[in-house]
């Protein structure tokens, strides 16, 4: 996650504070705090932000941003142009907000089928989560109604290891204290007000991968830990964009080559 790196540490540290926890100190070990949506998503966000500013420093401007989830907090408020302090904070009172609507009994499931089928053979007690890529939803709510549902549809599936029923209604009482939260972080009300109601609402990246490629954007760079971000947009888009993946600060010097960019030794365009 790029701790060698003396700006991420510098990130980590605002998470630290927000949490109370030797996050980079988890990080090396592989600690169990990091499973913790209230601490994993300012995390996240902070890695996020290292690595934008490192593809900003090697002359990557980005003409579009846009996030998987927690990822358009992320885009939203590097676009907005707000403080890593600031979007970092945002991020952990998202995470605490979630928390506290987590449930035993809430639990999400990956369905190897299109959005708008297994939308269609919704059962009562689960909806769509995520519409990921071509081949895979997401679906939410209650353990158990999941159950039935799995044993229900045509398609295979896997439980996914989450803490609550993310996307689902089951969310509902986060979204009034992230809504003040980024009111008093966004000047648009509007993007408050998305971001807010996303915690309740499918995320639709599948679809806003797609209107990238309608738009005429020839480059993705996928800012995200892990293969899963990376996989689903090249599942998406297949050769319509060129992809690049950046896990961490020490990603963007290969992606600045790849991507045939020529940069002087201080970091700007010649």
């Amino acid at each position: 996650m790029g701790l060698a790196f003396p700006r991420a540490a510098s990130l980590l540290s605002i998470v630290e504070r927000e949490t109370g926890l030797d996050v980079r100190r988890a990080i090396e070990r592989g600690g169990r705090a990091l499973g913790r949506t209230e601490v994993l998503q300012p995390t996240l966000v902070a890695v996020a932000w290292a690595c934008a500013e490192a593809m900003q420093a090697a002359g990557l401007r980005a003409d579009r941003c846009l996030g998987h989830s927690l990822g358009a907090l992320s885009a939203a408020a590097w676009e907005a142009g707000l403080s890593a302090e600031r979007a970092i904070s945002l991020a952990a009172t998202r995470g605490r907000a979630m928390r506290s609507c987590a449930s035993e009994a809430g639990a999400m499931l990956a369905v190897r089928a299109p959005a708008e089928e297994v939308e269609a053979a919704l059962t009562a007690g689960v909806c769509l989560a995520a519409d990921n890529a071509p081949d895979e939803a997401v679906v939410s709510g209650d353990a158990a109604a999941l159950r039935r549902f799995a044993s229900e549809i045509p398609w295979p599936s896997r439980p996914l290891r989450v803490s609550g029923a993310w996307h689902s209604p089951a969310m509902a009482p986060a979204v009034a204290p992230l809504r003040a939260a980024a009111l008093s972080a966004f000047d648009d009300a509007r993007v408050a007000d998305a971001l807010a109601e996303d915690l309740v609402r499918p995320v639709r990246f599948a679809p806003a991968l797609r209107q990238l490629a309608d738009d005429g954007y020839t480059d993705l760079i996928v800012v995200a830990p892990g293969r899963v971000p990376f996989g689903l947009a090249r599942r998406t888009l297949g050769a319509r964009l060129a992809l690049h993946r950046v896990e961490s600060p020490a990603d963007v010097a290969a992606t600045v080559s790849r991507m045939g960019r020529a940069v002087d030794a201080d970091g700007r365009d010649p």
